[in-house]
């Protein structure tokens, strides 16, 4: 769905119409055809498919209707961010999947019946290297937000395509990178991410960030990084 901003005529567009997807780099606004996820195809698309319609089942059937007035109440409270940087109001229902969908997908539960009672977490500002030589991203943490991290912050990390030097805008595919927990320390540190396809030096790379509290369900919204890959 493309995301269109109103103003003599049409003064923004983002996302996807039919087979063209209209995006923005540092010379404007461009259009290019519309590409599917990187891993659209096999283990990784019926595990999200599952997910999401056990998730939607458990909206109709699992929830009260208790729960699912906290999961409105929710999304009234804490609007998101678009696009453009614009609040907009969601469905409980979107919030509900947002929240579960991750954990649903990874770990085969849902674990947050009830809206979260705090808001959404700050984004976990972090810097990323990539190198060429061995096809690794390597994310530092703790992210500039969560110097002392919090019992139970987790970190989920997808990668984007490789893109020439002069691309300074990246809005997808993203591909399922790894995830890092942590407790008294996090899981994995320092974070390496492997590469499914070679990377070539002086190419650029993006990465998309969200934390989450394991326990409550507090979810952020998206952070965007991106480095030159490094021979």
């Amino acid at each position: 769905m493309a995301n269109v901003k109103l103003g003599p005529i049409v003064s923004d567009i983002t996302g996807s119409v039919g087979e063209q997807t209209f995006a923005r780099n540092a010379a404007g606004l461009y259009v290019r055809n519309r590409s599917g996820p990187a891993d659209n195809t096999g283990d990784n698309r019926v595990a999200c498919r599952t997910a999401l319609a056990a998730l939607a089942v458990a909206w109709s059937t699992t929830l009260t209707d208790t729960q699912r007035a906290s999961w409105r109440r929710y999304a009234r409270q804490h609007p998101r961010l678009n696009r453009f940087g614009q609040s907009c109001n969601t469905a409980g229902y979107n919030r509900f999947i947002a929240i579960n969908f991750r954990r649903r997908r990874h770990d085969s539960t849902i674990p947050f019946l009830t809206a979260p009672t705090s808001p959404p977490l700050w984004p976990p500002l972090c810097t990323i290297t990539a190198d060429d030589s061995a096809d690794t991203v390597t994310i530092v943490i703790p992210p500039a937000t969560y110097q002392t991290p919090n019992t139970g912050l987790e970190l989920w990390a997808y990668l984007g395509q490789e893109q020439p030097p002069g691309v300074d805008f990246y809005a997808g595919p993203w591909s399922y990178a790894g995830r890092n927990l942590f407790t008294s320390s996090w899981t994995s540190n320092p974070w390496i991410l492997s590469v499914a396809a070679g990377l070539t030096a002086g190419n650029k790379i993006w990465c998309k960030l969200y934390a989450q509290d394991h326990n409550t369900g507090e979810m952020s919204g998206p952070f965007l990084a991106s480095c030159e890959v490094l021979a």
